[in-house]
């Protein structure tokens, strides 16, 4: 590469066009060795560290520090939510005893989460010290294949007018990647459970393709004599 560098000035002028040239050609001898390793998007880093409402632009949480889910967010737009292994989002309270808030990645929109072995993206409450009344916490992917209707509507969640669609004509559409994520809930007092609807915690694909990628999620209950702090 070089070699080549130096050839490129030998034989252009300082001038701006020769400047133009002179990158165009760098980008062209150089397509070649980093086809193997395209150039990530632009991704935004939120400033803050509470995350609400929705994400409509390519983003990415790192895991330098711990994010908070309030409500539920909803990755819309088509846009892409990038989050590090080893990264930890916690959903804060709602009132009291209920936990309700999560991810939800909308239809064209995806996720890619590629925690690992030893590393992995933990999703939890912002409290485990406590029993609540009502748990519902998750990662839910709407994506665009078909389903037995050709647009679903799933009901329950806040913002959205509490509705959103799921499923199309699409049988190879991808929601992202979610492997190696640890889902840490707090305890539920067993006599009201059965009054809630059964989203509680967990990962739910809904209409999502054949090229989504989900594996490895742990689900983990906090019991009252066993508690878990994280960072």
């Amino acid at each position: 590469m070089s070699t080549l560098i130096r050839n490129i000035v030998l034989r252009m002028g300082a001038g701006i066009s020769g400047i133009a040239s002179l990158l165009l050609l760098l980008f062209t001898a150089c397509s070649k060795d980093e086809a193997s390793n395209p150039i990530a998007s632009i991704q935004a880093i939120p400033a803050m560290d509470t995350l609400r409402g929705f994400i409509g632009e390519n983003t990415l949480l790192t895991n330098s520090r711990t994010w908070y889910i309030d409500g539920w967010v909803y990755i819309a737009n088509e846009a892409v939510l990038s989050i590090e292994p080893g990264t930890v989002l916690k959903v804060l309270k709602k009132g009291q005893k209920n936990i309700d808030g999560g991810l939800i990645i909308t239809r064209g929109a995806r996720i890619i989460a590629p925690g690992t072995q030893y590393a992995p993206i933990v999703l939890t409450c912002s409290d485990t010290l406590m029993t609540y009344q009502a748990v519902k916490m998750a990662v839910v992917l709407l994506g665009r294949s078909p389903e037995k209707a050709p647009l679903s509507i799933i009901t329950g969640f806040g913002g959205l007018n509490g509705s959103l669609a799921y499923g199309g004509q699409q049988p190879d559409d991808s929601s992202g990647l979610l492997q190696h994520m640890q889902i840490i809930y707090p305890y539920i007092l067993h006599k009201q459970i059965a009054q809630q609807d059964s989203l509680r915690a967990g990962v739910f694909p809904m209409g999502t393709g054949s090229k989504t990628i989900i594996k490895n999620i742990t689900l983990r209950q906090v019991t009252p004599n066993i508690q878990i702090k994280l960072r």
